[in-house]
């Protein structure tokens, strides 16, 4: 099976399609790929929130998390709704795998005030209000998400079905 980037010929020069490139390897999951062609247009972009958003959860995924935490804080310096407030949801999940559950928690909630039609933010919330045995707020939080989900376009509900079903069977 041959890897997106050995299948794409990009003009060395054409940042603009480096950029999807790393966001499709993102999306594929393929962190460690997609960082490459984003350290490649480093210094024509340095200044994009979207840039340091994406490069930040590349090295976050990577295990460079000191460096991955400090991209994505200058990101959200820039512009807090970057990417909707996906950044906040990656640093929560950096912080709740290092055990850092009070900070996790800040960063989540902090999502919830920029991206109320989230279901996945809600869910999050609820495991992490569950884990710090605050069992009232989780169940506030999967019913949130629950809720969410009811009042969402029918375009949006495919991606969050996953994490109001998980909040469903939680509550």
């Amino acid at each position: 099976m041959s890897t997106l980037k050995n299948q794409l010929r990009l003009n060395p020069h054409d940042t603009p399609a480096k950029l999807e490139a790393a966001r499709l390897l993102m999306e594929k999951q393929q962190f460690g790929e997609a960082l490459s062609y984003l350290e490649g247009i480093s210094s024509l972009m340095q200044d994009s929130p979207e840039y340091l958003s994406d490069k930040g959860i590349c090295l976050l995924k990577v295990n460079r998390v000191e460096e991955g935490l400090l991209l994505i804080e200058q990101a959200l310096k820039a512009n807090p709704r970057v990417k909707y407030g996906e950044p906040y949801l990656r640093v929560a999940e950096a912080h709740a795998k290092h055990n850092q559950s009070e900070k996790a928690l800040a960063s989540l909630e902090e999502l919830a005030k920029i991206n109320m039609s989230s279901c996945e933010v809600y869910y999050k919330l609820g495991e992490l209000y569950t884990e710090l045995v605050q069992k009232e707020k989780a169940k506030q939080a999967y019913l949130e998400a629950v809720e969410v989900y009811r009042g969402l376009p029918s375009y949006k509900r495919r991606m969050e079905r996953r994490w109001a079903f998980l909040a469903w069977l939680k509550k």
